[in-house]
């Protein structure tokens, strides 16, 4: 049986020293086509009376993310959590007053990934190619405010659905020690069945997401104390 384990050890020695849990922390942008919702902007705009104007519309924006995960050899999967927001205004101000609608669109992003390094010709540098899967919680926000001379009148509406999200992503991974790694990627999401109800309109945040940021593996930190 030793001599079997002797084996195992000199066949596979990457994937019995590197693996362990992870945790990991991307600082990204993402831009968002959430093409219904931008109709929706330009229906409200064509059917005002006030004269407003775009101000903003649904820019692409900073993004945040989180993943846990087990890494054993160079297969490493686990689950993941990305926010997301963006929105647009509309506008119309003069001497008398102002009135402004805001509609602001914030989603939580919960999935499974699973990701495979490659060597490169560089020793401590890794390709990265994975695949994320999962859930999409979106909320849209709609807040009008009409200010004439000293009078202000507020409106808020909010509504929310669940979607279904593909991202294939590729990257780079540096591995600086046995604990600490550098990754830079860059991915495509789509979204699948968000509807805020039958007839309304998709909530797609279809596009291209950027991701730096570093992953971690505590056991490694502990094990060199």
């Amino acid at each position: 049986m030793k001599k079997i384990l002797i084996v195992l050890l000199l066949c596979f020695p990457n994937q019995v020293v590197a693996q362990g849990i992870s945790l990991e922390y991307y600082s990204g942008y993402g831009t968002y086509q959430l093409s219904d919702i931008k109709e929706m902007q330009n229906e409200i705009l064509k059917n005002n009376k006030y004269g407003l104007k775009i101000t903003d519309t649904f820019s692409g924006h900073i993004t945040h993310s989180f993943s846990l995960g087990y890494k054993s050899g160079n297969k490493h999967f686990g689950c993941n959590f990305l926010y997301l927001t963006t929105g647009s205004r509309l506008n119309r101000a003069d001497y008398s007053g102002s009135y402004t609608i805001d509609i602001l669109m914030n989603a939580l992003r919960l999935g499974l990934f699973y990701r495979e390094l490659n060597k490169t010709k560089i020793e401590p540098l890794f390709l990265c190619l994975q695949i994320s899967s999962g859930a999409v919680l979106s909320k849209l926000d709609i807040k009008e405010r009409l200010n004439i001379f000293s009078k202000t009148s507020h409106k808020n509406s909010t509504r929310k659905c669940t979607g279904v999200f593909l991202e294939p992503n590729a990257g780079l991974i540096y591995q600086i020690n046995d604990w600490l790694n550098i990754s830079m990627s860059v991915g495509y999401e789509i979204d699948f069945l968000a509807k805020f109800d039958y007839r309304g309109p998709k909530v797609h945040w279809n596009g291209v997401r950027f991701y730096g940021g570093l992953i971690i593996f505590p056991t490694k930190i502990n094990s060199k104390k």
